[in-house]
This record gives structure tokens, C-alpha cells and sequence, in this order.
């Protein structure tokens, strides 16, 4: 080996993303798992431009839906990891204290 070589080592891809998807099976696994959900906001509102305007309603409650699942299950994921979830107004209605409390025990909301 001369002076101007250039040693190189190479680290095997294997062990340094070990367990780790690489971004684009990331993004092609996200997209599977909610095509459904992008079809249903995404042709209703192509229908809504070309058809009629009344499919904006169909697309807005889509959407609203797909809110909605992707709330309870960020919910369900931190009761599962251990994590405290902040109680909501309308939990707290049920024990009659008309408020609710974060996680520290601060008051969030109801009468002042």
C-alpha cells in the first residue's frame, strides 16, 4: 500500500439500521395502511371540482373520520406505552366536577 491510498472501512448496512425501516418502506407502509382514507378524502373532492359541490361535504366527513380514528388510536397507543393522557372536559363532567385536569393537576377547564 502507497502513501496515497485512501484506506476505507465499510461498515455493513446490516447492524446500523438493524430493526430500522429505511424512509421509503416507511412512506410505502404509512400509505398502505391509509389508502383507504386518502381515497375517500381524495375522490370526493375531485367529484366536489368537477361534479357538483355537494361531494365537499362527503370529503369533509371523511376526513373528519379519519381525525377521529387517528385521535383514539394516538390515545390508545399512549395508554398502551404507560403515559398519562390528559382527561377531557367530558370525562370529568361524568365525576361532576365540571372541569378537567392535565396531567400535572393544573385546572383546563370549567367554571372560574
Amino acid at each position: 500500500m502507497s502513501k496515497n491510498e485512501l484506506v476505507t472501512r465499510q461498515a455493513d448496512p446490516v447492524s446500523l439500521n438493524a430493526g430500522v425501516p429505511e424512509r421509503a418502506t416507511r412512506v410505502a407502509s404509512w400509505v398502505g395502511w391509509h389508502l383507504f382514507e386518502i381515497t375517500g378524502v381524495t375522490v370526493p373532492t375531485v367529484f366536489a371540482v368537477s361534479v357538483t359541490p355537494w361531494w365537499w361535504l362527503v370529503s369533509g366527513v371523511v376526513g373528519v373520520g379519519w381525525t377521529a380514528n387517528e385521535v383514539r388510536l394516538r390515545k390508545q397507543a399512549a395508554i398502551r406505552a404507560g403515559r398519562e393522557v390528559p382527561a377531557t372536559v367530558e370525562q370529568s363532567a361524568a365525576t361532576g366536577s365540571g372541569e378537567a385536569s392535565s396531567v400535572d393537576g393544573k385546572r383546563v377547564g370549567g367554571a372560574q
